[in-house]
């Protein structure tokens, strides 16, 4: 397997294990996440969904700067107080995009009263720099936060599976919902 770049402003982008994951598994992981959406938005009482838009800061064990991420997602109502929620974040250092993280997720998240939020799903980060594209350990993610009609704002953790809390992301975000 080829190493991705690591030059990047003196800062490491992306730690790799030395396995992989092969694209069908990740192929797999995109359709499971897809299906569960999808049979989400099936069962929603009202088949409510928001979408958004949104910007933060990222951070992570031994990367030593703080990067910045843009992404999007939608919030399916799938019972009075739950959604799930697919995501996808886009992670670059100083905003160059020679070599970007994207990081697809799905979570499931609970609002028991008012606008705040707790939840937890996976997330798989996925190095794409010039003609290299690898796709990264299968990650836990728990995010909380609060939701406004037309803005949220949350904070979110994620660590891989494999030698869990060894390897931690973490980050804020701010977003608009329409």
């Amino acid at each position: 397997m080829r190493e991705p770049p690591k030059d990047h402003g003196g800062v490491t982008l992306y730690q790799s294990s030395q396995r992989g994951w092969p694209v069908k598994k990740v192929m797999t992981v995109f359709l499971v996440m897809g299906l569960l959406a999808g049979a989400a938005f099936a069962q929603a009482p009202e088949k409510k969904a928001t979408f958004n838009v949104n910007a933060g800061v990222v951070g992570a064990t031994g990367w030593g700067s703080v990067f910045f991420s843009l992404g999007m997602g939608v919030d399916i109502a799938v019972g009075k107080h739950w959604t799930v929620s697919p995501e996808v974040q886009m992670i670059t250092y100083q905003f160059r995009f020679e070599a970007v993280i994207l990081a697809p997720a799905i979570l499931l998240n609970y609002s028991p009263k008012g606008n705040f939020f707790v939840g937890a799903g996976l997330g798989l980060p996925i190095l794409v720099s010039g003609d290299v594209s690898e796709a990264g350990q299968l990650c836990a993610v728990a995010n909380v936060g609060y939701r406004g009609n037309h803005f949220f704002i949350s904070g979110y953790f994620a660590t891989a599976f494999e030698g869990m809390f060894s390897s931690n992301f973490f980050g804020a975000r701010i977003g608009y919902r329409f």
